[in-house]
């Protein structure tokens, strides 16, 4: 039995073999992304390399976007149509996902097939609809596929290995409906958090470049009423003070385990982070302390062009720039004004967007700003407050991820 179930359900679950409990009739094509399409056609063809990327453990057949055969001829793969209920393995992968699947849901008129690198299982008894693509996709199963999988640049898994594993589940039919609607109902919730995180990603793009002037103007296209003059031109070395720091040697370890946060490149929009300098360390370094509310500017490796606000104390190293507006000038405004940047200081600066910026390259660039600081508050607070719901939206998929992932496997067995 599970570790967690539902109310009212005390048997123990069934185990058997995957191959005494789906049969593997349904033959599969061997089609090209080439051979397929998008835009139009009578039969559409699940391709693999879909369902280990694009498709969630339900593959919605008439929401998901899933391509047509070209000129595909219904007779020719009349056979082999999929129905409600089938399991579709990838059996091909360059890395341990292989053995990922979807359960077909959603056909009415339709015409489905599976495609190449592709294994159907069809249940030999009812089965409960979205039970099977949420448990074959559970950990508790797909650990199995691991020492079976096969290959070395391309790992795979065959039909005779899949009818192998084992696979548990309850007789009774309502248990299996009420676990495979629950985690539907987790996903469709993930969905819409992510829909709601893409649209304001897109509004606060649309709101930078309308927000602040475009090329050489001076007046943008959206303000803020009771604003009219045109903005000012600027360095950045010109309105603030800036400086970057050094890392304490790693051979001293007392420098390490300390209680100062040292913060690195990919961490300048956490509150948390994986080192930790002494006051030893500290003093005995070129590593410079950072404020809360200080704008933090990465300047080397992949993350080069990156900048937040700092949310901790702590120190920095070479890899990042610490800027100190002047008081008349305010953080959050000039910190959406890097970020609005980003694309273009990288083209400009680094080639194939590799490499390094140095903080004289970022001193010396050239923004518009307004006049008075309540316009740039206000458009600082605006974006801040839009980066403040995206950051909700992105912790509330983080925390329900985790907790399918956990009652995944809590709830299988």
């Amino acid at each position: 039995i599970p570790a967690i179930r539902f109310n009212g359900f005390t048997d123990a679950w069934e185990q058997r073999k995957l191959g005494d409990t789906f049969e593997f009739s349904v033959s599969t094509n061997s089609l090209s992304r080439a051979q397929l399409n998008y835009e139009k056609g009578n039969i559409k063809s699940i391709h693999y390399g879909d369902i280990l990327i694009k498709y969630n453990s339900i593959l919605e057949i008439t929401k998901d976007k899933i391509p047509f055969i070209t000129d595909g001829s219904i007779e020719k793969y009349k056979p082999n149509l999929l129905e409600n209920g089938d399991v579709v393995f990838a059996d091909a992968a360059e890395d341990e996902t292989v053995g990922k699947a979807v359960e077909i849901n959603g056909i009415s008129d339709e015409y489905v097939v599976a495609g190449l690198h592709t294994i159907v299982a069809r249940p030999k008894e009812k089965m409960a609809k979205y039970f099977s693509g949420y448990y074959i996709n559970a950990d508790v199963y797909q650990r199995q596929l691991l020492r079976l999988m096969q290959g070395t640049k391309v790992s795979s898994i065959s039909k005779g290995n899949l009818k192998k594993t084992i696979v548990a589940y309850p007789k009774n039919l309502a248990e299996q409906q009420k676990i495979g609607s629950f985690f539907k109902q987790l996903d469709n919730a993930i969905a819409l958090h992510q829909r709601k995180l893409s649209l304001l990603e897109q509004l606060k793009q649309t709101y930078l470049q309308v927000m602040f002037p475009q090329g050489q103007d001076s007046i943008p296209i959206l303000r803020f009423a009771g604003h009219s003059e045109p903005w000012e031109q600027h360095k950045l070395g010109e309105i603030s003070e800036s400086y970057s720091g050094g890392t304490p040697s790693v051979a001293i370890q007392s420098y390490y385990g300390g209680s100062i946060p040292f913060i690195r490149s990919a961490e300048l929009n956490s509150k948390n982070t994986e080192l930790y300098l002494t006051e030893e360390g500290l003093n005995n370094s070129s590593a410079k302390l950072v404020d809360v509310g200080d704008i933090l500017y990465a300047l080397y490796g992949a993350t080069s062009g990156e900048v937040g606000i700092s949310q901790i104390n702590g120190a920095i190293n070479q890899a990042i720039l610490a800027i100190k507006p002047k008081i008349e000038y305010d953080s959050n405004f000039i910190m959406q004004w890097l970020r609005r940047q980003k694309m273009s200081i990288i083209s400009t600066y680094l080639q194939g967007g590799q490499g390094n910026l140095s903080g004289s390259i970022v001193k010396d660039l050239a923004l518009y700003a307004p006049t008075k600081q309540e316009e740039q508050t206000k458009i600082g607070s605006f974006f801040k407050q839009l980066d403040d719901t995206i950051a909700l939206h992105q912790e509330k998929i983080a925390h329900l991820k985790v907790l399918k992932s956990t009652l995944l496997n809590k709830m299988f067995i």
